[in-house]
């Protein structure tokens, strides 16, 4: 067996020993978490109180009794602090370790015998530290199903119950359930409700009790069925030449192709790849010589990229060009389709751009583009020629702040900033990723979330996914839970304003695209469902297509 291939079986290993060890709670008690002690830049601070609000959130699911505790706790001295503190049935402390771009978490917990248990968890990218560590804590302090089950009718009023779900901030569950048919109303009720028609022209009809509350409503105009795989990326258009356009979704190593009627996808064709592929983004292109639209597939193959450029015909999915060694990214500027492309070698050197030229039947680079190097092959956009104070490039830095450029002597130069973090969920890609000293510093390639001008706009407008565990100021202290928005962001002279944002799924966003035609304005966002699995990685993943109205 080989040392890759022990590697995962041993982490799984040591994770269902852990979950066979993992505390219980006696029914009523509750667990206190204390902020984090976090050794990093002063910028990383803030991960303090967002970590311990990502395991308060994921006891407060599991029907757990869980309140912060302001102070840091060293995880060193948690036993000697919990000495005489019998309050709680457990004290949860933890310590996050910040080595270049890796998030290393110690979570220590001790109950109140003093029996102490603690556990690593190792994270590649901030973007991903809040989700994993909220898996994690939900693995590692997983109470019995009496927790949270009702009390009984004869308990005491005066017994504790689970904290009540009102606290945590509300999100859309996807997809939204059916309507519940009212039961028919006994003879009583009826004999009211002629009074009443007596009284006045109609009826009021009465909400029924199954109805959510008016904030947890959706805000999108339609949703797919849901997907058996797990969504990598999205694209729109017309891809077999018909004058129709299709959505293409990706799997990990499948291609989709589906017909979109209403809210239901139908399958038109599908591409299986290899077990090593990963198809990490999908775009469209006019074919060169005038035949159906080149589909434009990314694919990385452990260190190595793999990339292909396919055609839609006849129901099949046929290839033009393989193994291209490039990242690929369709960009549309001034009308025009343009191919860009970024070398891949699995490490962590910040690549040049170049836009790829077609020779043969083949892909080779040709003129290199300005574009910053720390600004990646899918985080940045055009934006549209003589838009607010000569902006032309929008980009997302790897730690999520959005930064406009002004061009200057072929130059993108970094002319404005937002104090805010963007960016949402992202590939991985399962490849030990090195540094320049050839040190493993990541497990994962972690392929972003896309950026994306608005055409047609006198000044910047952008749609970007959000992820609020990204953010330094946490509003209210909420328990933070690893589910995602999209917003819509405008210029005014005081910078990037939200003009809108979609309430929150309970989901990833792992893709999304603005698509436009005559007076009508859609954003289609790809969404991973939550892995309702004891930790990350377990459990069933499925997906939805979501769109919304921009109009």
């Amino acid at each position: 067996m080989t040392d890759r291939l022990k590697k995962p079986l041993k982490i799984l290993f040591l994770c269902l020993m852990g979950l066979a060890s993992a505390p219980a709670f006696a029914q009523g008690s509750s667990v206190g978490v204390a902020a984090f002690s976090v050794n990093g830049p002063k910028d990383q601070q803030y991960l303090s109180g967002a970590a311990q609000d990502a395991v308060v959130g994921a006891l407060i699911k599991k029907g757990v009794a869980a309140r912060p505790i302001a102070q840091a706790l060293d995880p060193d001295k948690l036993k000697d602090v919990s000495q005489g503190k019998g309050q709680d049935a457990l004290l949860v402390a933890g310590r996050i370790n910040i080595v270049g771009q890796t998030y290393r978490v110690l979570l220590k917990w001790v109950d109140a015998g003093g029996q102490v248990a603690q556990d690593y968890l190792e994270v590649p990218d901030v973007n991903q530290l809040l989700p994993r560590l909220e898996a994690f804590a939900a693995s590692r302090l997983r109470a019995p199903s009496a927790v949270s089950a009702a009390p009984p009718a004869s308990a005491p009023k005066s017994a504790s119950a689970p904290p009540a779900k009102a606290e945590r901030p509300p999100k859309v569950l996807l997809p939204e359930p059916a309507p519940v048919p009212a039961a028919p109303a006994p003879k009583v009720e009826e004999a009211k409700r002629e009074e009443r028609t007596a009284k006045r022209d109609k009826v009021e009809p009465r909400p029924s009790p199954k109805a959510a509350p008016a904030e947890a409503q959706s805000d999108y105009a339609s949703v797919s069925q849901r997907l058996p795989y797990e969504v990598r990326a999205l694209a729109y258009g017309d891809a077999d030449g018909d004058g129709n356009p299709e959505v293409l979704l990706t799997g990990q190593s499948d291609l989709y192709v589906y017909r979109l009627n209403g809210s239901d996808l139908q399958e038109v064709a599908r591409y299986a790849g290899k077990k090593l592929d990963h198809f990490v983004k999908v775009d469209l292109m006019p074919d060169p010589a005038g035949g159906n639209p080149w589909i434009v597939l990314t694919n990385l193959r452990g260190s190595l990229a793999a990339s292909k450029i396919l055609r839609l015909q006849g129901g099949s999915l046929n290839s033009v060009i393989e193994d291209i060694p490039y990242q690929l990214r369709v960009v549309r500027q001034g009308g025009v389709a343009r191919l860009l492309g970024q070398p891949y070698r699995g490490d962590s050197g910040r690549y040049p751009t170049y836009e790829l030229k077609i020779v043969g039947n083949k892909i080779e680079p040709g003129e290199k583009l300005s574009i910053p190097t720390e600004i990646g092959l899918y985080n940045f956009d055009f934006l549209p020629g003589g838009s607010g104070d000569g902006f032309a490039l929008a980009g997302l830095t790897p730690s999520g702040k959005l930064k406009l450029f002004k061009e200057e002597g072929g130059k993108y130069k970094g002319a404005w900033s937002s104090r805010e973090s963007y960016g949402g969920s992202a590939n991985d890609v399962p490849v030990e990723v090195k540094d320049a000293f050839n040190e493993v510093v990541a497990d994962y390639y972690v392929v972003p979330v896309r950026l994306q001008a608005l055409d047609g706009a006198a000044v910047p407008e952008l749609v970007v996914a959000k992820n609020d565990a990204l953010l330094k100021d946490i509003i209210g202290r909420k328990p933070v839970i690893a589910d995602g928005r999209m917003v819509k962001l405008k210029w005014d002279p005081l910078g990037l304003q939200e003009a809108w944002s979609s309430k929150k799924v309970d989901g990833s966003i792992l893709d999304y695209l603005v698509t436009s035609g005559p007076g009508v304005r859609k954003l289609m966002v790809a969404v991973r469902m939550r892995d309702q699995g004891f930790f990350e990685g377990i459990g069933r993943k499925d997906s939805v297509l979501l769109v919304y109205d921009l109009n």
